[in-house]
């Protein structure tokens, strides 16, 4: 389970950092604003918010689709959800299940993953990346959740390899019987190997395409 996770983690961390990169300084600048802009609570001001949101969430649902994770939030730096992919659930609230870690990794300008934890039988994992202002300083944080069926197309590979082996384990010694009954030669252990190596190639080939 711990490749799966650090796996998982890697993968997350990858979808946070390019839903942070997804927002253009500006957008940034409307959707957390500078602490104390007088400008902030200005009538155009929100209502550039809503449509600097309405860009931004378009583009993360089709990375969260692409990327197969569950949700993905937009954090200022004193915790609470600016805007949420399932805002029902999130929007305007403070994260009480973050992990701390990992945000203020996020929060110091790195990428950063929770360990796995296990809610109603479903194991979940998240991960954080810093938003940056054009100035580079951190505006706030874009997290991450995904469940199961993150899990899947890791599982998926460590069948294929797991598969190809057996199948490249049992397809040389076929192969040397092969070999000996069709060209009465035995084949050397390095040849078998060479063969079996190209077994696995193929094997796990043809599981990824499946």
């Amino acid at each position: 389970r711990r490749h799966r996770d650090e796996g998982l983690g890697r993968r997350f961390e990858g979808t946070a950092h390019t839903a942070a990169v997804l927002m253009p300084f500006d957008q940034v600048d409307l959707l957390l604003p500078v602490p104390g802009d007088s400008l902030a609570a200005d009538f155009n001001a929100q209502m550039d918010r809503a449509d600097a949101e309405n860009e931004v969430r378009a583009e993360w649902v089709k990375l969260a689709e692409g990327a197969g994770v569950a949700n993905i939030l937009l954090l200022d730096p004193v915790r609470h959800v600016v805007f949420s992919l399932r805002d029902a659930l999130y929007r305007g609230s403070e994260r009480i299940s973050l992990d701390e870690p990992a945000l203020q990794q996020a929060l110091l300008g790195y990428s950063a993953s929770s360990k796995l934890y296990k809610i109603d039988g479903e194991y979940l994992k998240s991960a954080y990346a810093p938003v940056t202002r054009f100035n580079g300083d951190i505006a706030g944080a874009v997290v991450v959740e995904g469940g199961s069926n993150a899990f899947r197309p890791l599982d998926q590979i460590t069948l294929s390899f797991t598969v190809a082996a057996v199948l490249a384990s049992q397809f040389a010694g076929i192969a040397a019987f092969a070999a000996f009954f069709l060209f009465g030669e035995r084949l050397g252990r390095l040849q078998v190997v060479g063969v079996a190596t190209i077994a696995i190639g193929v094997a796990v080939l043809a599981f990824l395409r499946t």
